[in-house]
């Protein structure tokens, strides 16, 4: 894969011949890294959760609040990300786990966003600004899973070999074309 500078978008070497398709959401086992915004018949530019343009709904299993995480411009620089349209009244502090709401229908319900590292209040006690240091550690990204379907994500699994990707059930039979999941072999190692 490659990056710009900043990690705000990142190129994987599968595209529509993978089922891949604009707006699948792109995960790994740390969390979530963003959704597919481009797609060619080999390739595919994915907008990672700290690039300007994206947004993610969040909720906060510690408080079960819910709100957005947003990339912004001068935070994407330093591979932050930030917490908008959650209530004046939040209870969020520095280390509160920040988890994909499932709403939008973009990422499924559960996959870790990030973690609180700053939160800013005015001087009556309500949040202005809480910033966002996301799951997953771009510099070292090596293999991410791109889902294009979550239809059935409960009880699959993803078997991979030789860049060749098929979904499989609990009870180990292959489901065929009718793809849900799709790992993207990494040129340097790994798979995508």
């Amino acid at each position: 894969y490659s990056t710009n500078n900043w990690y705000d978008t990142l190129e994987i070497n599968k595209g529509k011949n993978a089922a891949i398709a604009v707006g699948n959401s792109v995960v790994t086992s740390e969390g979530v890294v963003g959704r597919v915004i481009a797609v060619g018949e080999n390739w595919a530019t994915v907008s990672s959760v700290i690039n300007t343009g994206s947004a993610t709904g969040i909720r906060v299993p510690r408080t079960g609040e819910i709100g957005v995480v947003e990339g912004d411009g001068e935070l994407c620089m330093q591979g932050l990300c930030r917490v908008s349209f959650i209530g004046n009244e939040s209870g969020l502090i520095v280390g509160d786990l920040l988890e994909t709401s499932g709403s939008g229908g973009i990422y499924p319900e559960g996959f870790v966003v990030g973690r609180i590292t700053e939160v800013e209040a005015d001087n009556t006690g309500r949040i202005k600004n809480a910033l966002v240091q996301p799951a997953v550690d771009f510099a070292q990204l090596r293999e991410v899973l791109v889902i294009n379907g979550m239809a059935s994500m409960d009880s699959a699994a993803v078997s991979c070999s030789d860049g060749a990707c098929e979904l499989y059930k609990d009870s180990g039979s292959k489901t065929g074309s009718d793809t849900s999941f799709c790992a993207v072999r990494c040129p340097y190692g790994g798979f995508f």
